[in-house]
């Protein structure tokens, strides 16, 4: 598993915990564009089409992420977003929704996200997007319908 954290980050110490307990935790900027830059996220081992599961916490820069995160996903790959309150309340839900669908993306929008993940208010407070590109036959087998508040 390999944690991408915003150069802007304000939870060094979660990160520390991270890297203390086995995982890999890496700094990039997703909008960085220069191929060399230690900050690029093919320089911290984000290739293209090379992870199964992609997730989004916290968005921020929200173009930059969903474009970085759809070159590195697999084709059959699956996608998850959590939103913030202030996120639904902005309409980035169904901007994200849009691209998702431009870019061939089946989507679910979750209405609560499951006991506990992530440990926040806001996010107790906040949804899930799933997403899927459309060429794989059906949901993922994680998602049970009594979840699903719509399909899109």
């Amino acid at each position: 598993m390999l944690g991408v954290e915003s150069l802007e980050t304000k939870y060094a110490s979660t990160h520390e915990f991270a890297r203390k307990t086995g995982y890999q935790v890496r700094y990039a900027a997703p909008e960085t564009q220069d191929p060399l830059s230690k900050y690029n996220y093919k320089q911290v081992g984000l290739t293209d089409a090379s992870r199964d599961i992609v997730t989004i916490n916290c968005i921020t820069k929200h173009e930059a992420l969903i474009s970085q995160a759809i070159r590195i996903l697999k084709r059959d790959g699956l996608l998850l977003i959590t939103l913030e309150e202030n996120d639904l309340e902005w309409g980035l839900k169904d901007h994200i929704l849009r691209r998702l669908q431009k870019e061939g993306f089946e989507t679910i929008y979750l209405n609560h996200v499951l006991h506990g993940y992530p440990l926040s208010r806001e996010y107790q407070e906040g949804a899930m997007l799933i997403a899927w590109r459309a060429n794989q036959s059906s949901m993922p087998g994680l998602i049970s319908p009594d979840m699903v508040e719509h399909s899109v």
